[in-house]
């Protein structure tokens, strides 16, 4: 994203999705900085529970909840909702994670296509982050690699 969390001009994060059979769990955190070699203190950490409502072998539906929380003690519940499909060697991937009950409720949208070879993944896309729902969203291309076992 070319925004960040803490308003320097990059933002890194890391996410698991752990499927086994129609239970899924996704963790993940994002930091910002300057550049990736001088990133600030401060994270934002999501850690959600699901379940697939459609788990076929071409697309995924999954409703998820659990928590937010920041590198302090600003814990905070959260829900969300993930949808995947998948032909081939192409897919489609796009996910919405709401936290609703902080003084400034949080709402983060991504939608990306999918670029598979082997056990490995390419996501491109967009990607929007409200910090406050009230503010301007930190948005802009996103780019991940995944590892699909």
């Amino acid at each position: 994203m070319p925004t960040t969390l803490e308003g320097g001009p990059f933002l890194v994060g890391a996410r698991l999705e752990l499927d086994v059979w129609r239970i899924a769990l996704h963790l993940s955190v994002d930091q910002s900085g300057a550049t990736p070699f001088t990133l600030d203190a401060g994270q934002r950490w999501t850690a959600l529970v699901g379940y697939g409502l459609v788990a076929n072998r071409w697309a995924r539906l999954r409703l998820l909840g659990g928590a937010s929380a920041t590198s302090s003690t600003d814990v905070s519940p959260t829900v969300g909702a993930n949808l995947r499909l998948s032909w081939a060697f192409l897919g489609a991937d796009a996910a919405a994670v709401l936290t609703p009950f902080t003084s400034s409720p949080q709402l983060d949208v991504r939608a990306a296509g999918i670029l598979r070879g082997g056990p490995f993944e390419l996501h491109v896309g967009y990607r929007a982050r409200w910090l406050d729902l009230g503010a301007a969203p930190l948005a802009g291309p996103h780019v991940a690699l995944g590892l699909a076992l």
